[in-house]
């Protein structure tokens, strides 16, 4: 007969949560100066998540902030983080902010551009992307060329150009080719849908025989030629090898939506997404972040946290859209909006002069979000000088201008060093430069 043993449990010692390096206490020191504001997006790291940061109000510290947050609170590991920016010096300085925080460990976080992870999933499955990887990036000289031999191929039966000087559209049909490809509207099918809904409008917009429906149906007519014009530009790209700098998010959002492995794989090794510079995001960036966050069960809900400004906006020629952030809101109505207004950057004046300009403009997301309030108030609490208008009496007159002021405050004791003169163009600064060499 056994004789009975006795079992004593051990008990188990609970889970540790992982710690980020703190040998320099930087993590510890940053969260410290933090407003109330900046410590909830910290802070608030599962779930989506909306800030609204505006200029100089320490985004890029709240992001890698975060991210160490994550690391310290949670059991995952920086492989597991996504944190993308709209620039490749973006990119470096997050790089840089994420390593003074949290160590080596920022190494294993993927931060990147959205073109540069994109390049990666395509080099990482390099029988995925076969077809791709023996093409070249067509250059600017080869897209020009080749989009005037289209043109001219199509002549005379195209109503989008002038017939005399066919070539002199070809920069805008090409931008306008490059902005249907940010926007991911590139779908033959449509397209061909587009121009029939277009052309039955056109025609139901105005009475036939008068010059309102003549003028509609030759828009409508135009946009159909433009159409033609893509997918021969189409043809002539895979027939010569080669690509558009945006066909490489398309061709990896056609990847992702065919290739449920591909997108379960990402989604089950990026459980945090942070996206900086959001109101940057054009059509086809916007998608791809979507089919990312996408839940694989009704019960999920993504860890995706998105930085922005829509009154930074300032890449509306690369299709940056302030839909994407009223879609995030959208798609995501009891996620937290956390405002952070309090600059680190401006003297008050300043926020003033750029608060009573920008509130003119009718995009806003004031207004559009409930009870959002984007009110900047100065860190400092300096009041700061009050920016000055000056007039000119005519363009010749203004470089004068500017050396008269630039010689006053010589005379008062500022240093050359810390007086800079802003232009637009770089054909601005001959003038004003023979205006400075004149005045010695």
């Amino acid at each position: 007969m056994l004789k009975s043993a006795s079992i004593t449990a051990k008990k188990i010692p609970p889970k540790k949560t992982r710690v980020i390096d703190r040998r320099h206490s930087a993590f510890d020191e940053a969260v410290a100066g933090l407003n109330a504001e900046q410590r909830k997006a910290v802070e608030t790291i599962e779930g989506p998540v909306m800030v609204v940061a505006g200029p100089g109000t320490g985004k890029t510290q709240v992001t890698a902030l975060r991210v160490a947050q994550i690391l310290l609170k949670t059991q995952a590991k920086p492989a597991n983080i996504l944190c993308l920016t709209f620039s490749t010096s973006g990119a470096t300085a997050m790089r840089d902010r994420l390593r003074s925080l949290i160590g080596p460990g920022a190494y294993g976080v993927t931060v990147s551009t959205i073109h540069g992870f994109c390049n990666d999933i395509i080099a990482s499955h390099p029988i995925l992307f076969e077809d791709w990887a023996l093409r070249e990036q067509i250059s600017d000289v080869e897209r020009y060329r080749g989009l005037n031999k289209i043109i001219d191929q199509l002549l005379p039966d195209l109503q989008l150009v002038n017939k005399k000087y066919p070539h002199d559209r070809t920069k805008a049909i090409l931008e306008g080719i490059s902005l249907l490809k940010r926007e991911g509207k590139t779908d033959r099918a449509f397209l061909h849908s587009i121009c029939d809904a277009f052309d039955l409008l056109k025609a139901e917009e105005s009475k036939p025989g008068t010059k309102a429906h003549e003028k509609n149906l030759l828009a409508a007519v135009k946009f159909r030629d433009f159409v033609r014009i893509f997918l021969k530009y189409e043809e002539l790209l895979r027939e010569t090898g080669r690509y558009d700098y945006e066909d490489m998010i398309l061709v990896v959002l056609k990847a992702l939506e065919e290739e449920d492995w591909l997108l379960a794989g990402l989604q089950e090794r990026y459980q945090y997404i942070l996206v900086d510079e959001f109101q940057d995001t054009n059509g086809a960036q916007y998608r791809l972040l979507e089919l990312l966050t996408t839940p694989r069960s009704p019960e999920d809900n993504p860890n995706f946290f998105v930085v922005g400004d829509d009154d930074q906006a300032i890449y509306r020629f690369q299709g940056a859209n302030l839909q994407n952030i009223l879609s995030f809101h959208k798609r995501f109505p009891s996620a937290p909006v956390i405002v952070l207004t309090t600059s680190y950057r401006c003297t008050q004046a300043i926020l003033d002069a750029a608060g009573s300009l920008i509130e003119k403009n009718t995009e806003r997301l004031v207004g559009r979000i409930k009870d959002l309030d984007k009110t900047m108030t100065s860190a400092s609490g300096e009041a700061g000088n009050i920016p000055v208008l000056f007039h000119a009496a005519s363009d010749e007159a203004e470089s004068w201008l500017i050396a008269d002021l630039i010689e006053d405050r010589l005379r008062e004791g500022v240093a050359p060093q810390e007086i800079a003169v802003l232009m637009q163009t770089n054909g601005e600064l001959r003038p004003l430069w023979d205006a400075l060499r004149a005045r010695d």
